[in-house]
């Protein structure tokens, strides 16, 4: 967890610069390795209260070799959904925000359609995989 001031200026979350944000979470239900269902995810959302979290930011795992983004997009806007239908944040006191943890594939630094895994209104985006060398960095 960090505080949005330190995250990158262009992809600052909108308002409440000193919210406590969880930037990296897997409590979507049913879309990756993360929540097996809407039961387990309000149960981990009541652990993000506890421990003073004011705003999600929800990053299921998007592989492109697996998956096309407009493909992820959609499960992962249905998984929201589901979680919709059983809390109602504003209620509970958190902001959630969709993001995905892209995993590295060659030519990331490229790909068109890797703002559509940003942040929602952000340009900020997770990526995690392989380490990457100098070479591939600079193939980025």
């Amino acid at each position: 967890m960090t505080k949005a001031s330190t995250c990158c200026d262009a992809g600052r979350l909108p308002e409440g610069d000193d919210d406590l944000i969880d930037f990296h979470t897997h409590i979507l239900p049913r879309i990756d390795d993360g929540s097996g269902s809407s039961q387990e995810s309000l149960e981990l959302l009541a652990l993000e209260k506890e421990q003073g979290v004011d705003r999600i930011v929800f990053t299921p795992h998007f592989y492109a070799q697996r998956d096309s983004v407009g493909h992820f997009l959609e499960k992962r806007a249905n998984s929201f959904s589901h979680l919709q239908s059983a809390v109602q944040f504003d209620k509970i006191g958190l902001k959630p925000h969709l993001g995905a943890e892209v995993y590295y594939f060659g030519g990331i630094g490229k790909a068109e359609m890797v703002p559509e895994l940003c942040v929602t209104g952000t340009e900020c985006h997770s990526v995690s995989g392989q380490r990457l060398s100098t070479k591939m960095w600079s193939s980025l």
